[in-house]
């Protein structure tokens, strides 16, 4: 392979130099190759004047960021040191200096994020949004950035509004001036009206523990009524939820009205334990859950599983279903202790 040696200790092997140890074993440093807008500065002059001068100096190069040779470095040095020799007593600016102004010329300025000019001028983030939509800028969340003239513009705005909110405040609460005629009053400024709220929507066990019945109940008379809904958790729309009441008021009647026939025509059932009757008259619905019936009865779900576990009808958890005759035992046991 042929190389070619040059007098700093450089082998030139094709595409690759290697770098030649020197004979104290030391290694001779590769000499910087500074660029054309670098030279430039040192001097004070324009990139313009110094890419003239190598073309005068028959070292051509294609732009301001071009390395420059070593030799031909120097021979640019001195020739403009020449052509301006008032430059030469001028000590060059330091390189860190130079790379400092050159990382600051290509720094693009940072865009700030909705959330960061919303805490700058101290409002919501809701506010920032609301105001940029105003303005025809739409961004997707408080975390988006903004390109710099969006930014000011927000800030113009929001500035805006609190100067003519202040001006109206100022406006307000500034004295009548007296008139010369008859005293004039005021009008009462109307309060501003708060913006209607949308009612709560209940859901189906909700509304079925109102009335104490089990959760299923309250879904069959759903179906009853034609409105089909998946689960106790379901939302019901208040029409649906006012009908659903209706519906169980109603039944809830009808059934007081045949208990009171039943005990009319049944007076052996006089002599039976009063609260054992008041239990069974007014138990919930058909299988009750765990955790309905210790609400029912204002003790710990913790006693009502003991209950179960004595009676041996362990459940598995607090909506687990109970059958109506395991429920009446936990009520009598309840209660009666």
């Amino acid at each position: 392979m042929r190389s070619i040696s040059d007098s700093e200790g450089w082998v030139d092997y094709g595409r690759v130099k290697i770098h030649q140890p020197t004979e104290d074993g030391g290694v001779v440093p590769k000499p910087p190759k500074p660029r054309v807008y670098e030279i430039a500065s040192e001097f004070g002059v324009s990139t313009e004047v110094v890419l003239e001068k190598l073309a005068t100096l028959g070292e051509p190069a294609p732009d301001q960021f071009s390395p420059l040779q070593p030799e031909v470095t120097r021979k640019l040095r001195a020739a403009l040191e020449e052509s301006s020799p008032g430059q030469a007593t001028r000590a060059p600016r330091a390189p860190l200096q130079r790379a400092l102004e050159a990382v600051s010329r290509r720094v693009k300025p940072r865009k700030p994020r909705v959330h960061e000019v919303a805490d700058e001028l101290g409002i919501d983030s809701r506010v920032a949004l609301a105001k940029l939509k105003e303005l025809g800028e739409f961004v997707k969340s408080p975390s988006s950035t903004l390109q710099p003239p969006v930014a000011r513009k927000l800030r113009a705005a929001i500035e805006a509004n609190r100067s003519i909110g202040s001006t109206a405040t100022e406006a307000h609460h500034d004295p009548v001036p007296p008139s010369s005629g008859a005293s004039e009053t005021r009008a009462p400024t109307p309060a501003a009206a708060s913006p209607p709220t949308r009612p709560a929507k209940s859901r189906v066990h909700e509304v079925a523990s109102e009335f104490g019945v089990d959760s299923s109940v309250a879904l069959a008379k759903l179906k009853e009524l034609g409105e089909f809904v998946r689960s106790p958790s379901s939302t019901l729309e208040p029409p649906v939820a006012r009908k659903l009441r209706a519906a169980l008021e109603a039944d809830g009647a009808a059934h007081l009205s045949r208990m009171g026939v039943v005990a009319e025509l049944s007076p052996s059932l006089s002599g039976v334990d009063a609260r054992q009757q008041g239990a069974e008259s007014t138990r919930p619905g058909p299988r009750p859950r765990v955790h309905e019936l210790a609400a029912e009865l204002g003790v710990d779900i913790a006693i009502v599983f003991a209950k179960l576990r004595d009676l041996g009808e362990p459940a598995r958890n607090p909506s687990s279903a109970l059958d109506p005759s395991v429920a009446v035992k936990v009520r009598a046991e309840l209660r009666g202790g």
